[in-house]
């Protein structure tokens, strides 16, 4: 994590200090200045919202995109992508229960086969 020169003799701690900022801290600004000012105005915004005076971001918003990292989005991509394929095998698996239910057949026993849980598959992933 910490810059290269940071475990030599010479370096001292403000030019490390310096190096993470211009490395991990508001990467997208330039200026030492700029990067303390939106640091205080994070901080603001904490304290803000602690005391109740303004209410939660919300992440979807534009304001917000620029403090997302790339992996932050996929990652929530990938997570709605889950819940709803978790959600379109509940509501298959419901019916095919269902189904199983008014034939007088226990579900658990066909779930049990391979054949009854590639059916199930096929019809979940279409």
């Amino acid at each position: 994590v910490l810059p290269d020169f940071a475990s030599d003799a010479g370096a001292d701690a403000l030019d490390v200090g310096r190096a993470m900022l211009d490395r991990y801290v508001a990467v997208h600004l330039a200026d030492h200045a700029d990067k303390a000012g939106s640091l205080f105005l994070c901080l603001a915004k904490l304290y803000a919202f602690v005391e109740g005076r303004c209410v939660k971001d919300n992440a979807d918003a534009m304001s917000s995109l620029e403090i997302l990292l790339p992996g932050h989005l996929i990652s929530a991509f990938v997570k709605e992508k889950l819940d709803e394929a978790l959600q379109s095998f509940r509501q298959v698996l419901l019916k095919e229960v269902r189904a199983d239910a008014g034939e007088g057949r226990l579900a658990a026993a066909s779930a049990t086969q391979p054949r009854w849980v590639r059916k199930f598959a096929e019809r979940c992933l279409g």
